[in-house]
C-alpha cells in the first residue's frame, strides 16, 4: 500500500473494462458517503443493486455508448472511471457548448485508502494518454465538476484541465462547471517523436 506522501506509479496502474462481475463492488461504492455525496443513479443517491444493473449492464453489453473502466492499481480495483465520445451525444454537447471532436471523463475513487493521496491526478492523466487521446479524431476531452465539490476540481486541474465556461445543464438541472484539456497537453508532440 501506497502511502500518504509517496508518489504513485504510474506504471502500476492499469485500466480493465468494466465486467457484469465487479456490479456487486460497483454498488458498494456508489453507496459510500464520499461517493454518493457526488454520484447518482437514475438521479438518485445510494443506489440499489437492481438500478446499478440496469444503469451499468447496457454500457457493459456495449448498447450504449459509454465506455466504463475499473482503475486498477497492482491490479486492485480502486475507482472507476468511464468515458464518451461527445459526437454520440448531440443534444448534450450543444447544451454544454462542446468544441467538435471532443471527448468527456467522469470518474471517482472507490476505495477510502486511496483518497485525498494524490492518486487522482495521477491516474486521469494516465486514462487521458491511453485510452482518450490514443483515438485520432478526439483533439480535447471535458469534464463538468460540480463547482462545490473543490477536491475533485483540484483533481481535475493537477491533471491538466483548465476551466473553460459554465452553462446551465437542463437536464440535471445545475449550473455545469465546463473544465477542458486538450491533446498537446498531455501528448505534446515533441513527446511523440
Amino acid at each position: 500500500m501506497v502511502g500518504q506522501h509517496e508518489a504513485y506509479s504510474p506504471e502500476r496502474i492499469s485500466f480493465r473494462p468494466l465486467a457484469e462481475a465487479d456490479l456487486p463492488l460497483l454498488h458498494r461504492w456508489l453507496n459510500t458517503p464520499h461517493v454518493s455525496e457526488w454520484w447518482k443513479v437514475n438521479g438518485k443517491r445510494n443506489p440499489d443493486y437492481a438500478a446499478v444493473t440496469g444503469k451499468f449492464m447496457p454500457r457493459i453489453h456495449g448498447q450504449e455508448p459509454v465506455s466504463c473502466f475499473l482503475v486498477l492499481y497492482d491490479n486492485r480495483p480502486v475507482a472507476f472511471i468511464e468515458s464518451v465520445r461527445m459526437e454520440n451525444f448531440p443534444t448534450e454537447k450543444a447544451m454544454l457548448k462542446i468544441n467538435p471532436n471532443a471527448a468527456s471523463v467522469d470518474t471517482f475513487i472507490g476505495e477510502v485508502d486511496f483518497l485525498h493521496r494524490g492518486f487522482g491526478p495521477v491516474y486521469i492523466r494516465k486514462f487521458l494518454k491511453e485510452i482518450i487521446f490514443r483515438e485520432p479524431g478526439i483533439n480535447s476531452c471535458i469534464v463538468d465538476p460540480d463547482p462545490a465539490n473543490k477536491i475533485a476540481v483540484r483533481a481535475w486541474e493537477k491533471a491538466g484541465f483548465t476551466f473553460s465556461h459554465r452553462v446551465w445543464n437542463d437536464e440535471d438541472k445545475v449550473t455545469a462547471h465546463i473544465m477542458t484539456v486538450n491533446r498537446e497537453t498531455v501528448c505534446p508532440p515533441s513527446a511523440m517523436l
